[in-house]
């Protein structure tokens, strides 16, 4: 039974069933969404609003709705699911979320992306207003602890070697392990199994591991602890950019290096790069952004002509552009004016960090 007035927020999901029951309970569990879309076969459509699956086979169907949505909820049996999708599962960062139900809505089943894909929240949630039970196996939820990709996931960030320091650490606090914990600023509320470090001047003996979130470098305590270290990184700022044109990829390089070296800035918390768009073919800006895995935007001179004005202004970039400045336009433009330095310049190349706009936080 759906609780009444029950609305789950979620958004791109789909909803696969193959008997009449599971269409049934599919149209159930459709109210609780704003937009998914409930998916059949031509034999099973009864509603105006029911989609018929994309392809010939079912496999083949189930294949391109894994790529077309953030959600996937299937009615069946979980060994259709895990046989159709076997081919196309890739990474937990990417993948969607599949979960799975049975035609009486007893249980709902998280398979796949539960932490960063979000199927541990939806299976929790789903089954609260079904009235089913939740069956979520991952280690971490299993021992009421926190995880190490939860936590990348709830401050916006990433961290170098994913596989290999998730195991490590989900591992560690799943065996109630003692992992020590650092925040530059509270990013995270979901403390369960963590032990909160005050400061890293002073690091505990008896850790098992440490876990640092932060914007800044890599921190010198992980050169000398022998203990499994990692460093969580919010995506909070973005680069405004601007440079000599056809300038070579490794001084763009080495500017953002020195640019990092000045600010005690670590590269992953760059979530994009921007400058106006007579640079948006540039190779060297293009290679930074393909290093960095970020979007590199740019944007018309009409567009940031009034964010100019606040900045100073250089003849020879007005002449070759269109406004007197570029580095500082574009990240004023990009944060809503969230501008944190000054224009840093080297051989050619400028640049200006920024908050990225509405990111909630960096104080």
């Amino acid at each position: 039974m759906v609780q009444k007035d029950k609305q789950l927020v979620y958004e791109s999901v789909a909803i696969v069933s193959l008997t009449e029951a599971g269409r049934q309970q599919a149209e159930c569990i459709e109210t609780l969404f704003q937009g998914a879309d409930s998916y059949v076969t031509a034999k099973r459509k009864k509603r105006v609003s029911e989609k018929l699956l994309p392809k010939a086979s079912f496999k083949e169907s189930l294949q391109q709705l894994f790529v077309d949505y953030d959600y996937l909820i299937c009615i069946m049996a979980t060994g259709i699911v895990v046989r159709s999708l076997a081919a196309v599962v890739e990474d937990k960062r990417y993948d969607p979320a599949v979960l799975v139900l049975d035609e009486k809505a007893q249980c709902v089943i998280s398979l796949l992306s539960g932490h960063i894909g979000g199927g541990n929240d939806l299976t929790r949630e789903l089954a609260e207003a079904l009235g089913a039970i939740p069956v979520i196996t991952t280690a971490t939820d299993t021992q009421n602890v926190t995880a190490l990709d939860l936590i990348a996931k709830s401050s916006k960030a990433s961290y170098e070697n994913f596989r290999e320091k998730t195991l490590i650490f989900n591992s560690l606090l799943a065996a109630h392990g003692t992992v020590g914990f650092y925040q530059e600023n509270p990013y995270i509320k979901d403390l369960r199994g963590l032990t909160v470090l005050d400061s890293l001047v002073e690091i505990p003996e008896k850790l098992d591991g440490l876990i640092v979130v932060s914007t800044n470098k890599e921190p010198s305590c992980f050169k000398t602890l022998t203990i499994p270290t990692v460093q969580v990184v919010p995506k909070h700022y973005l680069l405004g950019m601007g440079s000599r044109k056809d300038i070579a990829k490794e001084i763009v390089a080495q500017a953002f290096a020195n640019f990092c070296e000045l600010y005690d800035l670590s590269p992953l918390s760059i979530s994009k790069i921007v400058s106006i768009d007579v640079k948006k073919n540039e190779k060297g800006l293009i290679a930074l952004a393909d290093q960095l895995a970020c979007p590199f935007e740019t944007y018309s001179k009409d567009v940031l002509k009034e964010a100019s004005t606040y900045y100073p202004s250089s003849d020879f970039v007005k002449k070759q552009v269109g406004i007197g400045n570029v580095a500082s336009s574009s990240a004023h433009y990009a944060s809503n004016g969230q501008v944190l330095t000054e224009r840093y310049s080297y051989q050619g190349v400028t640049i200006v960090l920024a908050k990225k706009d509405n990111n909630g936080g960096i104080d």
